[in-house]
């Protein structure tokens, strides 16, 4: 992200705000923290004709593309519920601490409270369900793999426990939108993989986050064709730099050049694969440059180095760094899809209502999906957007 301000007096300025009062001119660009790949940016560099492999070499310099094992991965689902709801449309088994096993049919829900009995049995926890033929639900929502529901201080824990590349079908399709060219998927389904091997953390209740603390995860009912395929078309394969995989960060919009990570992440450490690129073909963003209007005496924190402490899996909520006088907010999302009601053409930005077959850049609107995609306005507070942390 990058930003310009400009002080002056707004009595001479602009009408309506008292004689004497400082406001500042926001003049920059971009959504996200600006480093690593940029994902409009990506999606730019594929209309251009660029495959998965250039858009990585362009955005992660000096990284070497590796296959990396399949392994399982944890994810949080739900913490501090006082009960939960499993159920499967084919038989399925619940597997206790002991190895004591309990079967249940095919449509049955079994609601999970803090006893842990299941009809005349108490099991011990933590209990693992797993799945028959079909996937098991939670709440009604589908996930792959098996359901781990664990005791902890404020109620129960649920933890999906699932392979890698079964994680990333729920990910990477809530993390850019539908209709974007196969090497920009490509190159998610790389980055995504690497950020996933690279801040797993094997001591702690889970691993990721289910949103953008960690990468959206939508489980099955985010999932999609084309993120399947480009998932598939890029299987094992990860950035490393020295034999080891990278902490792979990407967002939303770069503004034109992206971040350094000790620029983006103040207190990192500079990395030679976390440098700040030309983003030439990030201009097709909506945020690509922000719309300039006064903002009355704003104290502008991004000067001031506050914003958000990322956070590590399993230890709680961001942490405002703010000073006095500075407000503080986050963004819901920052990556390339979040979450208007109004869907934007998925190339353009244009809104549903005014994208038309004539649309300059692609002609179509986005039309599909469970979830919108549109990105909502950059956030005028105080922020340090972590995009999911990545």
């Amino acid at each position: 992200m990058r930003v310009w301000v400009a002080a002056v007096v707004a009595a001479l300025a602009v009408p309506g705000i008292a004689r004497g009062a400082t406001i500042f001119l926001l003049d920059g660009g971009g959504w996200g923290h600006g480093v690593g790949m940029s994902q409009w940016g990506a999606e730019g560099y594929a209309l251009h004709g660029y495959d998965y492999k250039r858009i990585l070499a362009h955005y992660y310099p000096h990284t070497t593309l590796q296959l990396r094992h399949p392994r399982p991965v944890r994810v949080l689902l739900r913490q501090k519920q006082t009960r939960v709801r499993i159920s499967s449309p084919s038989p399925f088994l619940v597997l206790d601490a002991r190895g004591r096993k309990v079967h249940f049919a095919a449509g049955e829900t079994v609601v999970v409270n803090g006893r842990f009995t299941f009809g005349h049995l108490r099991l011990k926890p933590p209990v693992r369900f797993r799945p028959g033929a079909q996937p098991l639900t939670l709440g009604g929502d589908g996930y792959r793999g098996d359901l781990v529901v664990k005791p902890r201080a404020g109620g129960l824990m649920v933890v999906n426990v699932l392979p890698l590349d079964r994680y990333l079908r729920g990910v990477v399709p809530w993390e850019v939108p539908t209709g974007w060219e196969g090497a920009t998927y490509e190159a998610q389904a790389v980055a995504a993989r690497s950020y996933t091997l690279a801040t797993l953390h094997p001591h702690a209740d889970f691993d990721l986050y289910p949103d953008d603390r960690s990468q959206e995860y939508g489980g099955i009912r985010a999932e999609s064709e084309a993120t399947n395929l480009a998932i598939g078309a890029t299987a094992g394969q990860v950035l490393t730099y020295g034999g080891a995989v990278i902490t792979a960060y990407y967002s939303s919009t770069s503004g034109g050049r992206t971040a350094a990570v000790q620029d983006g992440f103040p207190g990192e450490a500079p990395e030679p694969y976390l440098v700040s690129v030309a983003d030439p073909y990030d201009s097709i963003s909506p945020h690509h440059k922000w719309p300039t209007r006064p903002e009355p005496s704003y104290v502008v924190c991004a000067s001031r180095g506050c914003g958000f402490s990322r956070t590590t899996a399993g230890t709680g909520s961001p942490v405002s760094r703010c000073g006095a006088g500075c407000t503080s907010s986050r963004p819901t999302s920052t990556s390339a899809r979040s979450r208007s009601t109004r869907r934007p053409c998925a190339r353009c930005s244009r809104t549903r209502s005014r994208c038309t077959a004539s649309c300059a850049r692609c002609g179509t609107c986005n039309s599909s999906g469970s979830r919108p995609t549109g990105d909502g306005a950059p956030s005028r507070t105080c922020t340090r957007a972590t995009a999911s942390s990545r």
